[in-house]
């Protein structure tokens, strides 16, 4: 009687696998690629949370805000602990122009991790563009209470600080922009330095 033939292994992909592949294609810019791994990640196993934001994140790098909001629905509904993804659905929406939700979701994203400057700093530029600028100053300067070297607080902070009219405080924080910008590969360094030219006439 003839052996029954043994089927090849097949070295299937699990979620976790797409998601790290989809990671280092959003590492490269390649956010199509990267989309396409997060789906395939999601398809394999619909409960993964980390495949939902991700590919949510993608979205905001290609200005595809209503789908980048969907994914970080279904975040939130599968990790409703998930400051990051609050975080990131405010970017969402404040690339809507809806910034009471952006502030609102920031709002819980701090709740949910005080620690998270990058939801001060978000809410600060929201709150700027609601022409609420003392809040915004406010957030800016916890952000950098929790991270003294975060340039992109400063930079911000320096243009709240001249739509208030403390040149000064603008001055001071476009210096500390440019003293920690270059190591964080900042883009606003000639046009700061230009700035504070002016400013100093």
């Amino acid at each position: 009687m003839a052996e029954a033939q043994k089927s090849p292994t097949v070295n299937r992909k699990s979620a976790t696998d797409y998601v790290r592949q989809g990671l280092d294609y959003a590492a490269q810019g390649k956010y199509d690629l990267a989309i396409a791994e997060f789906t395939k990640a999601q398809q394999e196993n619909p409960d993964a949370a980390e495949a939902y934001y991700n590919r949510g994140v993608a979205y905001i790098k290609q200005g595809q805000y209503s789908q980048a909001i969907i994914d970080f629905n279904q975040t939130i509904k599968l990790n409703p602990k998930d400051a990051n993804a609050y975080n990131h659905r405010g970017v969402a929406y404040r690339g809507q122009g809806q910034m009471d939700r952006a502030i609102s979701d920031y709002n819980q994203a701090i709740r949910l991790n005080p620690r998270l400057t990058t939801a001060y700093l978000n809410r600060g530029v929201a709150y700027v563009k609601n022409g609420q600028t003392p809040k915004a100053i406010a957030d800016f300067d916890e952000a950098l209470r929790l991270d003294p070297n975060y340039a992109k607080a400063y930079f911000n902070k320096g243009l709240a600080c001249e739509q208030a009219g403390r040149r000064p405080d603008a001055i001071r924080a476009y210096k500390s922009y440019l003293k920690y910008a270059p190591s964080q590969g900042a883009q606003y360094i000639e046009p700061v330095r230009q700035r504070l030219q002016e400013l100093s006439q």
